[in-house]
């Protein structure tokens, strides 16, 4: 990546989807890719944010499925409980810790309001949350790397959403 890159690694609620009741990816197997991810971004840019994934709404999610808002092969996708969530936030911050990479959490933003409201269907967030993520997201940006202007930031990659293109999950 080029030097004056910023690069955000972001692993929502959809990377930790469970398929089956199994976890795609286990808690230490998490820790360990995204551990080497920041240390290969580090090597090539020094500027590199995590965003902690906040949990999902389970019961949002299961009422998106029984009103069939959610269906197909998303619809067979379950999330862990908020304590299992939390287990991935701390992973997240000890790799920020560790690598000495600033960590955005979106739940500890002070602003009060309940998060789950944030999510259309438990998972995915509304503009309105989308909103709120990218504001926090600015002002933790500028707060560590203040000779950057956010508001220049150029996407490199194209978005990507595992649950509507899991890896090894064909159509049926």
């Amino acid at each position: 990546p080029p030097a004056e890159s910023l690069w955000v690694v972001w692993l929502g609620a959809s990377d930790l989807a469970e398929l089956e009741g199994r976890s795609r990816v286990d808690l230490e197997e998490f820790f360990a890719n995204l551990d080497k991810v920041v240390q290969i971004l580090k090597e090539a840019a020094n500027r590199v944010v995590l965003v902690a994934p906040p949990p999902a709404s389970t019961s949002r999610w299961d009422a998106a499925i029984a009103s069939g808002a959610v269906s197909g092969t998303d619809a067979k996708f379950s999330f862990p409980s908020y304590e299992r969530c939390c287990g991935y936030v701390r992973k997240v911050t000890m790799v920020g810790f560790r690598r000495s990479v600033p960590v955005l959490d979106p739940l500890l933003d002070g602003s009060g309001e309940m998060w789950s409201a944030q999510f259309s269907d438990g998972v995915h967030l509304t503009p309105e949350g989308s909103t709120q993520l990218s504001d926090q997201l600015v002002k933790l940006v500028v707060g560590h790397f203040p000779d950057w202007e956010p508001t220049t930031m150029k996407t490199l990659l194209p978005g990507f959403d595992p649950l509507r293109d899991p890896p090894g999950v064909g159509p049926k």
